[in-house]
C-alpha cells in the first residue's frame, strides 16, 4: 500500500525532464558522461579530480548515464526507489523504536507504519525526489535512516551485535559519501544512544566521554578538510546572493519557523521552486527577527529541560534542528529550499502521527483519519509532480507564489526561449528584463529562442539592441549577429562581426569556422584557409573543418599539407577519398 501510494503520487514525475543544477550535475558534466566501467573511469566519474565532496552520488549518476544516456526516466526510477528505500528504513527504524520505549507490539507496528506512509506521500518531497540531481539527497538520506536502524539492532542484539554496528558504521560513511548534510549523523547516533538506551539517566556523559572525544577529533580533521585551499573560495564567496554570512546567521530562525509551517501545511499553494524570503539586515529588521530567535532559543531551551520526562518530543526537536544543521550554517546556500526538509520533516510529522495512534484509547478513527490524509497527500504530491514535469511549469507556477520575483521572471523567460515559444517569451523577457541586471540576460534568451526558430529580423533587433547599449557583451552575441548576417548574404558585415567576437573570445571554434565561410563567399581564399587552420587547431576532432582545409589545400596545388591532414584525421571518412584521387596524380 506504501509503494502503491508513493508510485500514484511520484507517477507524473517519471517524464519529467533535466532541471536547473541537472545540466552542470549531469547532462553538460564531463565526469558523469562514462562510456565504459573500468575502475579508473568510475573512480574519476566519482570523485571528479576532487572539486566536489560527494562521490558515492556522483557515481550513481553516473552509472544511471551509462546506462540510460539523457533519457530521463531512468533517473526518476532510481530517485524513486531510493525514496521507497528510505521510506522502508523510516517504518523499521520507528517500529524498534516504539517497541523500545515500551508501547504495545501491534500499536508500534501501526503507528510506524503510518508515520512512514505519511511522511512518504507528503508533497513537500516532491522536490527531492522528482529533481534529478538530488539523488545526492535521496542517497544521503536512505544511508542516514538505515545506520542509525542498524545501530539500533546493534546495541539491542547479543548474538550479532559486532556485526550490526559494523554495519552501521558502513552505512555512515555511505551516507557522509553522498551528501554533506550526513555529516551531523555521528552526532545524531550519539543522541540516539543517550535519548534511548542510557535514558539520559545520571552519569551518562562520563560514560560516553570517549564517544565525545572521537566526535571532536572527527569535526577537527573535518573542519580541516572542508576548508583545504581548493574550497574556501566556495564555502566564502556569497556573489551570487543577496545576503552574506552575516545576514544567513540572523535570517536562521525565521527560516526554521516558516520549514516548520510547510511541513505542518503542505499544500501546493505554498510550495515552490523559489521562495521569495525576506533576509534578516539586522535584529530589528524586519521586525519579525527578534521574537523568531526568543522563540527558538524558547524551544530550545525547552527540549533541554524536558529531556528526561519527554524523551521522545525532546528528541525530534533535536533531530529537526540537528539535520538541518549544515546547510543552516553561514555558507553560500539558499535561505529557503524544500528538498533539505525532506529528513528533518521526520521529527515533526513522526511524532504528530504516532501519537494519537500509541496514545489514545481507540485507534480505528486515528487510523481512518491518518489513511484519509495520505490519500490526501498522494493526490496533492501528483498535482505538484505534474508542475516539475517542465521548466515552463515550474517558474509559470513559481511566478503564481511570487509574482514579485524577477529571477523567477528571467528563468520563465529562459524556459520559454529554449522550448522555442518566443512569442510568449516576448512578453515575459520583457518584464525580466525590467531591472538593468537582469536585463542583457532576459534580451539573450529572447534573441537566441527567434534565432533557433529561423526569426533572423527580430533576433538581429534584439542583438543590435543590446550591442548598442552594452560596452562589452558575450562573443556569442556578435557570433549571432556575424550569422545573421551571412544568411542575408551581407558578408561585409558578417566578417565585421566575426572579428568582434573573436577580440572577445580568440579560441572560439565557432567564430574561426563561421569566418572562414564568410571569407568563402567573398572568394577570399587565403582568408579562408588562414581561418580553417586556426579553427582546427582549436577543434581538433571538428570534421568538416578537416575536410574543407584539405579540399582547399588541394586544390591550390598543396597536395602534401592535404594529406597530411587526411591522415592525421582522428577518425577516418570516405568524405576524404576524392581529395586523395585528386592527390594522386600530383
Amino acid at each position: 500500500m506504501l509503494a502503491g501510494l508513493c508510485l500514484a503520487g511520484y507517477w507524473p514525475s517519471f517524464s519529467g525532464r533535466f532541471f536547473l543544477d541537472d545540466y552542470s550535475n549531469i547532462v553538460e558534466n564531463p565526469y558523469v558522461r562514462i562510456k565504459d566501467l573500468r575502475p579508473k573511469t568510475l573512480i574519476s566519474a566519482a570523485f571528479q579530480d576532487f572539486k566536489q565532496n560527494r562521490p558515492l552520488s556522483n557515481l550513481s549518476l553516473a552509472l544511471n548515464y551509462y546506462f540510460n544516456g539523457q533519457d530521463p526516466f531512468g533517473y526518476h526510477l532510481v530517485n524513486f526507489l531510493l525514496h521507497l528505500f528510505t521510506a522502508a528504513g523510516v517504518w523499521l527504524l520507528l517500529r524498534r523504536l516504539f517497541l523500545r520505549l515500551g508501547f504495545e507490539h501491534r500499536r508500534s507496528e501501526l503507528a510506524a507504519w503510518l508515520s512512514a506512509l505519511v511522511w512518504a506521500t507528503d508533497p513537500l518531497h516532491t522536490q527531492a525526489v522528482a529533481y534529478m540531481v538530488q539523488r545526492q539527497l535521496l542517497m544521503a538520506a536512505g544511508f542516514y535512516v538505515w545506520t542509525l536502524y542498524f545501530y539500533h539492532r546493534g546495541l539491542e542484539s547479543n548474538r550479532n551485535r559486532r556485526l550490526l554496528l559494523v554495519g552501521a558504521g558502513f552505512l555512515c560513511a555511505l551516507a557522509i559519501l553522498s551528501k554533506e548534510i550526513a555529516l551531523t549523523l555521528p552526532a545524531m547516533v550519539l543522541a540516539w544512544k543517550v535519548y534511548f538506551f542510557d535514558r539520559l539517566e545520571p552519569g551518562w556523559l562520563r560514560q560516553n566521554r570517549k564517544w565525545i572525544m572521537a566526535l571532536g577529533v572527527f569535526y577537527l580533521l573535518l573542519a580541516a578538510f572542508a576548508f583545504r585551499p581548493g574550497m574556501r573560495e566556495v564555502v566564502f564567496n556569497f556573489g551570487r546572493y543577496n545576503f552574506g554570512a552575516r545576514e544567513k546567521i540572523l535570517s536562521q530562525p525565521r527560516v526554521w519557523l516558516w520549514d516548520f509551517f510547510i511541513i505542518i501545511f503542505p499544500f501546493p499553494q505554498f510550495l515552490s521552486v523559489k521562495h521569495s524570503f525576506p533576509v534578516s539586515h539586522s535584529f530589528f529588521n524586519p521586525a519579525s527577527t527578534i521574537p523568531a530567535w526568543v522563540l527558538i532559543a524558547g524551544l530550545m531551551v525547552l527540549a533541554a529541560v524536558r529531556a528526561r520526562k519527554n524523551r521522545l518530543v525532546s528528541f525530534a526537536m533535536v533531530w529537526y534542528f540537528g539535520v538541518l544543521l549544515v546547510e543552516s550554517l553561514p555558507l553560500p546556500i539558499q535561505l529557503v529550499l524544500e528538498h533539505r526538509l525532506y529528513l528533518a520533516s521526520l521529527g515533526i510529522i513522526a511524532p504528530a502521527v504516532s501519537y494519537p495512534v500509541l496514545k489514545l484509547k481507540r485507534v480505528r478513527p486515528a487510523l481512518l483519519t491518518l489513511l484519509i490524509l495520505a490519500a490526501l497527500f498522494t493526490g496533492l504530491s501528483h498535482l505538484r509532480c505534474r508542475v516539475w514535469r517542465n521548466e515552463q511549469s515550474l517558474w509559470k507556477d513559481a511566478l503564481k507564489k511570487s509574482p514579485t520575483a524577477i529571477s523567477s521572471w528571467v528563468s520563465y523567460c529562459e524556459a520559454l526561449s529554449v522550448a522555442g515559444q518566443c512569442r510568449e517569451a516576448a512578453s515575459v523577457c520583457a518584464v525580466a528584463g525590467a531591472t538593468p541586471n537582469s536585463h542583457l540576460n532576459a534580451q539573450l534568451f529572447l534573441a537566441d529562442c527567434y534565432l533557433r526558430t529561423g526569426e533572423n529580423g527580430p533576433a538581429k533587433n534584439e542583438l543590435l539592441a543590446l550591442a548598442g547599449k552594452y560596452p562589452s557583451l558575450p562573443a556569442a552575441v556578435y557570433l549571432n549577429l556575424g550569422m545573421i548576417c551571412s544568411r542575408e548574404k551581407d558578408y561585409p558585415n558578417a566578417i565585421a562581426w566575426y572579428f568582434q567576437a573573436i577580440a572577445r573570445e580568440p579560441k572560439n571554434f565557432s567564430a574561426h569556422y563561421q569566418l572562414a565561410q564568410a571569407y568563402a563567399r567573398t572568394d577570399n581564399q587565403a582568408g579562408f584557409i588562414s581561418e580553417l587552420s586556426q579553427a582546427l587547431e582549436l577543434s581538433p576532432a571538428s570534421r568538416p573543418a578537416r575536410l574543407e582545409l584539405a579540399r582547399a589545400l588541394a586544390q591550390k596545388g598543396d597536395c602534401a599539407g592535404a594529406v597530411k591532414l587526411i591522415r592525421n584525421a582522428p577518425v577516418s571518412s570516405a568524405e576524404f577519398s576524392p581529395i586523395l584521387e585528386f592527390c594522386k596524380g600530383k
